[in-house]
């Protein structure tokens, strides 16, 4: 996958906006225990991902590279010619961004940064 700044119109790409902060793999992979590049446990990494998101009603993003985006934040296909969507976050609100928070002192996070973070991921 590759990432791109900007949005796209094809049937191959998803588009995503997400407000939270930037992970490292190797952060998910230090907490989990499992490696993104071994074939055995890259499923295991990311159903890890997958469900520690969940518990903290996140939503993330992977990208080609090694950085996953996490927090409040939306993904869809690009399945209709051009258009704007608009997606309505509440950022303000002290309780996702509370969860955002734990998620990044659970994952040893040190002053983490929240941003927004946008872009197409070709498949």
């Amino acid at each position: 996958m590759k990432l791109r700044s900007g949005f796209v119109s094809n049937s191959s790409s998803s588009s995503f906006m997400i407000y939270g902060i930037e992970v490292p793999v190797g952060v998910f992979e230090k907490t989990s225990g499992f490696s993104d590049n071994d074939e055995d446990t890259g499923d295991a990494l990311y159903n890890f991902i997958e469900k520690f998101c969940n518990d903290y009603g996140l939503t993330f993003v992977s990208t080609e590279g090694d950085t996953y985006y996490v927090g409040l934040g939306e993904m869809w296909e690009e399945s209709e010619g051009g258009g704007v969507r608009i997606l309505d976050l509440d950022i303000e609100n002290p309780i996702p961004n509370h969860n955002i928070l734990i998620a990044a002192k659970e994952l040893s996070i040190i002053r983490p940064e929240l941003k927004i973070f946008y872009g197409t991921i070709n498949h």
